[in-house]
């Protein structure tokens, strides 16, 4: 079952690491100013147009005619039977569990492959949360997608191939986020927020409430887009299903992930869904 650090896809689909956003260029002059003037110049030289579309959701969670929570029936009805199929989620000690049948072991997740298309799919109860035990009554549910392909569209018309720019066209962003940066605990600048101030990191801390949504532009490494390989944006979105008035590490969050190249190509896109626990 998905462990405390949630925000990691599970193993099975392979991530390809990136960054984002790039400073002004601008020639520097000998000119004497405020340093509180030099800052506010900065700030608005970086400012871009204000966005009208809206953040990421998790109706955002579709690929072409597939969509989140369909069962393995529904999805090999669309797509046929995988090229693979594999159960990697926690096995299962028959020894310890006597009501297991001897013949066939029972996993918590299956994994299909078709070519350059991975799919997970995860045991769920009737409320899509995640099941205690092997044995507890539940449906296997497409959780996870990961493609390599330019022929399958994500949600807003998005496929591996467009650009940045297609992006952040069709997802909000902030008019200031390339003057908010992600950061370390101490300080170090890793990407910059598209909107949001908080990550899964800040889980536990005031910073994230019910209902967060926030998008990063992670450089994976790089001081800066400029020096970086690849680099990736990351958009995440908490349940509005929740009880509590904060987010916790068990609450149910969707995330939408772009792989993305240093000439500013998508070359992978994957979204997931982590149920409540």
């Amino acid at each position: 079952m998905i462990e405390i650090n949630k925000k990691f896809l599970p193993v099975a689909i392979m991530c390809i690491l990136g960054i984002c956003l790039s400073g002004c260029n601008n020639k520097k002059e000998a000119v004497i100013v405020s340093e509180e003037l030099t800052t506010q110049s900065a700030l608005a030289a970086d400012l871009v147009d204000k966005s009208n579309n809206e953040k990421f959701d998790i109706k955002d969670l579709t690929m072409d005619n597939l969509k989140l929570f369909m069962t393995e029936e529904e999805v090999i009805k669309l797509l046929g039977e995988p090229v693979t199929k594999l159960d990697s989620s926690e096995v299962v000690d028959k020894k310890k569990d006597a009501a297991l049948e001897d013949d066939k072991d029972e996993y918590f997740e299956r994994v299909y492959s078709y070519n350059e298309l991975s799919l997970i799919f995860i045991k769920l109860d009737n409320e899509n949360h995640m099941v205690d035990s092997v044995n507890e009554e539940g449906t296997y549910k497409l959780t996870a997608v990961a493609s390599l392909s330019e022929k399958n569209v994500f949600s807003r018309g998005l496929k591996v191939g467009n650009s940045i720019d297609d992006i952040l066209d069709k997802y909000y962003r902030d008019q200031d986020y390339k003057s908010k940066y992600y950061k370390e605990d101490d300080g170090t600048i890793i990407g910059n927020y598209l909107y949001g101030d908080a990550t899964i990191d800040n889980v536990g801390d005031d910073k994230i409430v019910k209902s967060s949504k926030y998008a990063v532009i992670d450089f994976t490494g790089y001081s800066s887009l400029k020096t970086a390989d690849e680099y990736i944006i990351t958009f995440t979105s908490f349940d509005d299903n929740e009880a509590s008035d904060k987010v916790e590490i068990d609450d149910a969050f969707a995330q939408l992930t772009f792989d993305m190249n240093n000439d500013g190509n998508i070359t992978a896109i994957r979204w997931y869904y982590y149920p409540e626990d």
